[in-house]
């Protein structure tokens, strides 16, 4: 354990108002300890929700002319839950989630869905997508699936004339879903848009194609892309309330629950640890000196967080790093303490 020293009134302020949440919530960043990063705070739903998942699209059964198809949905349930499609994790952000583009394979695909949250068992369900191998006239592609706000992000365009089409004569992009475009040009530059606020945001494109003659109408084409903007918030305390959680399932003793917080790599080794100390009677003294979690780092995928126990001495700490990872599923696990 290293030292950490802290100004002992803030670190008590900071503990109850986030009422074991978070110790300090608003130091906890994507890339460090900036400020400015969204509300600090979000109500989460209670643990017991039950996950219910709804795929919006594709549509069951459909045909797709793109080898890469882009999964997306809604859900309810608790907030730490996880959707995947073929091993691929969605990212989430309350009620709604978006995955990366699956790839698909010419003729009939089946694709494997996953669900769960921290207690659930996987739910499994397939769905079928046939590709075929017409071309796409206009696709439009976000560099990434999403980030946590505020975020720019890149897009990229790729068009194919239809036939007897010539000339690609504008280009508009509404990259919010708000109906107005952004871009309108026969000829944009790059494309990019920077979301400030948390959502799932539809991007679309239109193209317009002609011919050169008057007397036959222009072609027009398009194509959407979603791309999710996360909370940091969300996030954030979706983390806390999971060390949170371990810890108050430890103090009433409740061992194979807690080790549902823990990744399946970390679970053999404090197993034996907690029975051998509900054994003697100090699991509940234990968990009440895990301490609280103060900053730390997050990503997508990945976490680094910070905790702090008081010491003896007015205003020092010792502190601990507790890793948090999400799992094939998309659920966060602590991966190491």
């Amino acid at each position: 354990m290293k030292t950490l020293l802290f100004i002992s009134g803030l670190l008590v302020s900071a503990l109850a108002g986030a009422q074991e949440q978070c110790g300090f919530p608003i130091s906890v960043h994507k890339s460090g300890f900036e400020s400015g990063e969204q509300a600090s705070s979000v109500t989460l739903p209670p643990d017991n929700t039950p996950l219910v998942v709804t795929i919006n699209g594709p549509v069951d059964g459909s045909t797709v002319n793109i080898n890469a198809v882009q999964f997306y949905g809604t859900y309810t349930g608790p907030s730490n839950s996880g959707v995947s499609v073929n091993g691929v994790r969605a990212l989430t952000n309350s009620n709604a989630f978006v995955l990366p583009r699956v790839l698909l394979q010419p003729g009939a695909n089946t694709l494997t869905f996953r669900q769960a949250s921290t207690d659930s068992t996987p739910v499994i369900s397939t769905r079928t997508i046939t590709y075929t191998s017409l071309a796409s006239n206009v696709l439009l592609i976000a560099a990434s699936p999403g980030d946590y706000a505020p975020s720019t992000m890149p897009f990229s365009l790729s068009t194919a004339f239809p036939a007897n089409q010539t000339t690609l004569t504008r280009v508009q992009v509404d990259y919010n879903g708000d109906g107005a475009f952004e871009v309108d040009s026969a000829a944009p530059l790059a494309l990019q848009y920077a979301y400030e606020e948390p959502g799932l945001f539809v991007a679309t494109a239109r193209v317009t194609f002609d011919d050169g003659l008057i007397a036959t109408p222009a072609v027009v084409m398009e194509d959407s892309t979603r791309v999710m903007i996360q909370s940091m918030a969300f996030t954030r305390q979706t983390l806390c309330g999971l060390y949170a959680s371990m810890k108050m399932r430890l103090s009433q003793n409740q061992i194979p629950s807690a080790l549902h917080t823990l990744a399946p790599s970390l679970q053999p080794r404090f197993s034996p640890v907690w029975a051998a100390l509900n054994q003697s009677n100090q699991l509940t003294l234990a968990a009440s000196r895990l301490g609280q979690i103060v900053d730390g780092q997050l990503s997508r995928n990945a976490a680094e967080l910070r905790v702090a126990i008081p010491t003896a001495v007015p205003g020092t700490f010792k502190g601990f790093t507790v890793l948090f990872r999400r799992d094939i599923v998309g659920v966060w696990r602590i991966e190491g303490m």
